[in-house]
């Protein structure tokens, strides 16, 4: 009877401890995935941005100090232009005017927006452009936007940046 009462009591033990275990490394992740996503949102809402805007990606971090940020108005469809917001944040000095150059890659067009644009920047204030894209098929397309910076003392900086396009399923077919 003792023998039965103690292997039972081990074996619940057991199964506490296993139970507890769990796993640990995914709840962690997890929860680091929602921390990083908490801080993008808060950022996004100090800055006085749009919460579901994403950072676009620069080939180098040297250059001119300005972020640039997108969103797509809707999910990307071959033949049929869909709205792409970018915002600019330039930095906190002396910028006198902010010319935005784009460009879009073969098979996709900007159909609106395509500028040069020109914006006379204010201490660090997100600055809007709208445009629109459209590409000729499914496939993976980007828009690159050339930013440079003018400063008071005529001295220049800028800075590239690459927006991702997928169109439908991303994948072209292939040519038979």
């Amino acid at each position: 009877m003792f023998l039965k009462r103690s292997l039972a009591s081990s074996l619940g033990a057991m199964c506490l401890i296993v139970a507890g275990c769990g796993d640990r490394e995914a709840s962690s992740v997890e929860g680091s995935a929602m921390a990083a996503k908490s801080r993008a949102a808060l950022n996004a809402q100090k800055n006085g941005l749009d919460i579901d805007l994403v950072k676009a990606s620069s080939s180098s971090k040297s250059g001119a100090n300005v972020e640039m940020h997108f969103k797509l108005a809707a999910r990307p469809e071959a033949g049929k232009a869909v709205g792409l917001s970018l915002v600019f944040i330039p930095p906190a000095d002396d910028t006198e005017r902010m010319t935005v150059s784009l460009q879009a890659s073969d098979g996709l067009t900007i159909e609106a927006g395509e500028g040069p644009a020109i914006f006379v920047p204010s201490k660090g204030a997100p600055i809007a452009h709208q445009m629109s894209v459209k590409a000729d098929r499914d496939g993976i397309y980007s828009v690159t936007a050339a930013v440079l910076l003018e400063t008071a003392n005529n001295s220049t900086a800028s800075r590239s940046f690459s927006v991702p396009i997928i169109v439908g399923s991303g994948i072209q077919p292939m040519a038979q």
